[in-house]
């Protein structure tokens, strides 16, 4: 009844408001009266500074279909960020060569992968911060080009780091491991190979 409506609260009528494409700050329950604060307009150049906690930042990366998960990822989801790129090692020269006088020591370059963020929220995809228009007319799953992550300052600059020195893609977490924490964990060639070099 309109008498017992308090202000806030959304109307059904011609001239109200129109709400479809909002999105919920914070989940309703059955029967709960529709309010305007609780909803947010994710076209709103500001809806993901007001989506943000306290202290937190939001940084975007590119992404392919391949580091885009093809299209799988959407806001809200939770991921990992992945970093693969080039290290120098060095190691020993042999005897032969310290006699010889030359460098007794030598660089070899290895490539790693190692998870850098781990259960890291998802805040929009492309420019939507909502599911809306995530496939074209033909139903199919639009291949986003960038991905706007929730981190804080200081993941925000591993993150930006990490883009110069060599490739991050990301890894989607399921639902049931939103709230968990991995560790950082560093892949090498020799992890996901049984060949041992210079075996006869």
């Amino acid at each position: 009844p309109e008498h017992l409506a308090l202000s806030g609260f959304m109307f059904v009528k011609k001239d109200a408001t129109p709400i479809e494409g909002m999105v919920a700050r914070a989940p309703f329950q059955q029967s709960e009266p529709i309010i305007a604060s609780k909803l947010a307009n994710p076209s709103d150049p500001n809806f993901l500074a007001g989506e943000l906690p306290k202290g937190m930042r939001v940084v975007t990366i590119p992404v392919n279909e391949v580091d885009g998960l093809a299209g799988f990822i959407f806001p809200g989801d939770h991921v990992d960020v992945i970093f693969t790129h080039d290290v120098e090692i060095e190691k020993s020269g042999d005897g032969a060569a310290a006699a010889t006088g030359a460098a007794a020591s030598e660089k070899e370059k290895k490539t790693l992968t190692e998870t850098i963020l781990t259960n890291v929220k998802v805040l929009a995809v492309d420019q939507r911060a909502s599911n809306a228009d995530a496939t074209d007319k033909n139903g199919t799953l639009v291949i986003p080009k960038s991905a706007s992550l929730m981190v804080s300052q200081a993941d925000a600059q591993r993150v930006r780091l990490a883009q110069k020195t060599g490739t991050v893609s990301l890894v989607l977490r399921a639902l049931a491991d939103k709230e968990s924490a991995d560790p950082l964990v560093i892949t090498q060639p020799q992890d996901i190979s049984q060949f041992k070099g210079g075996a006869e």
